[in-house]
């Protein structure tokens, strides 16, 4: 019988160089603190045993990073796409891009930038109002996950306000327990 239920994992990238005149913004690369928050993520995602079956990377620096820091702590057999027009992407493209995932894939992270990351995010939740979804209302910032669960067995018939939101984690929140 196959699994009617699919998992999006939304990752914002890690914090990254503040924006210069010599580099381009797709080319900026992570800081110390970024780099430091995608292994406290790798770890979470570790602690919860979490499956994800293919990760979506953007094609920027920051997020390609983000990436590589992330494994080095969160051990996954997930196949990697790059995929460069989830740079900047806005929610609706987003929306779509994940509407034609493959539906063997049963998990699915998307490694990207706000705010299309925190729009998606937002817009899919149906539990706006639980407490696990009250600090994904004020922000998503960077290295930021939500974790959305959906009843369905096609990524197609993914519509907003039709996922529950399971998990909204940031480093910061993991710092502090």
């Amino acid at each position: 019988m196959r699994d009617h239920m699919k998992t999006l994992y939304l990752l914002r990238h890690g914090k990254s160089q503040p924006p210069d005149f010599n580099t381009d913004d797709f080319d900026r690369s992570l800081n110390e603190r970024g780099v430091y928050d995608c292994e406290i993520i790798g770890q979470w995602l570790t602690s919860k045993q979490s499956k994800i079956d293919k990760i979506v990377v953007s094609g920027a620096r920051r997020t390609r990073e983000t990436h590589e820091r992330l494994v080095e702590t969160f051990q996954t057999k997930a196949t990697v796409e790059l995929e460069e027009a989830l740079y900047l992407a806005r929610s609706e493209f987003l929306r779509g891009f994940v509407r034609r995932l493959e539906d063997d894939l049963q998990s699915v992270m998307l490694i990207g930038h706000n705010p299309g990351m925190h729009e998606l995010a937002f817009d899919l939740c149906k539990n706006k109002k639980d407490t696990v979804a009250s600090e994904l209302q004020e922000k998503f910032p960077t290295c930021a996950l939500a974790v959305i669960q959906f009843h369905v067995e096609s990524w197609g018939l993914i519509e907003s306000g039709e996922g529950k939101l399971i998990h909204f984690i940031t480093p910061r929140m993991l710092k502090n327990r």
